[in-house]
Order: C-alpha cells, then structure tokens, then sequence
C-alpha cells in the first residue's frame, strides 16, 4: 500500500487509523506542491530542495497515494513521475485534469520518447522534463507554475513618549 506524508518544518504528527501524515508549516503564504515520485532518492531531493525554497510538499510513492493526497490536499501544483506503482503518472495526470483541469502538472520520466510526451501534452501536462533533472531546472519550472507569494510583511509602529 502506498503511502505519503505532508512535510516541511516545524514539524508535527497526526496519526488515523490507517495512515500516518506528517503536518508542516513554516510558511507564511507559501504554495503546496503534491510531489509523486516511487523512487525515494529522487523524491527525497527534489522535497528537500523545494522545501528550503519556501515550498509545502505532500509526497506519496505511487500513483494511488498520490491521487488520494490530491483530493484531501489544496493542491497549487503536481510533480509525478510517469512510471508509478499501482496507478501511472498518466492516469494520475487524467484524473487531476478531468476533475481540477485549472491545477498544473508536470510530468517526470526517464523516458524521452515522443510518444509519452506527446500523450502527456494530450492529457493536458504543462511540461515534460526528463530524468534526471538538476535542481536549477526543477526550480524554474516550478516557479512558472507556481511562483511563491510574498508573504505580507509587518507592519511596526513606534510610539514615541514625549514628556
């Protein structure tokens, strides 16, 4: 059974029955991003990286999890690779864009065939990038999809006791 988790810090653990998610939030006004990757070291960086960027991660490792972390998050943006255990990336990226056609996706694959890209534009991918990717490229990418808001800044009044 697939799994995934909500992570950035502080850090706090709500436990259900059956499942365990990791609650984070260090952000003001940060953008949540759904990052869909069965291999743990790729997706390990990729959350470390774009966690230090300012970014909320919810991670799942096959296509299942992914997809139920979707419908119970307020997902800004998805990261799936297109290779997925229990249900593909591409399936993933049908289901989000028939039910949340406005929420983008970019897909992943150590696979550049044409074919997959092509399928991938059809279903409405907003970019296909190929294993493996340099964080730089990562980042830029996902800035266009989803550029962190600034959060307000705060406002200090000074009180002047004159007397």
């Amino acid at each position: 059974m697939g799994s995934y988790s909500i992570g950035a810090l502080p850090q706090t653990r709500v436990k259900t029955s059956s499942e365990q998610v990791i609650l984070t939030g260090r952000f003001m006004d940060s953008r949540t991003i759904l990052l869909i990757d069965a291999d743990s070291d790729s997706r390990s960086l990729m959350e470390r990286y774009l966690r230090e960027q300012g970014y909320r991660i919810i991670v799942a490792d096959d296509g299942s999890a992914g997809l139920e972390a979707f419908h119970k998050g307020d997902i800004d943006l998805v990261i799936t690779d297109l290779m997925l255990p229990r249900r593909s990336g591409i399936a993933v990226l049908e289901q989000i864009k028939r039910s949340h056609p406005r929420v983008r996706v970019i897909m992943l694959s150590s696979v550049d065939g044409p074919a997959h890209r092509a399928l991938a534009e059809l279903l409405g991918a907003d970019d296909y990038l190929r294993k493996p990717i340099t964080m730089n490229r990562l980042h830029d990418v996902v800035r266009r999809f989803a550029p962190l808001r600034p959060a307000p800044a705060e406002t200090t009044s000074m009180v002047s006791n004159a007397g």
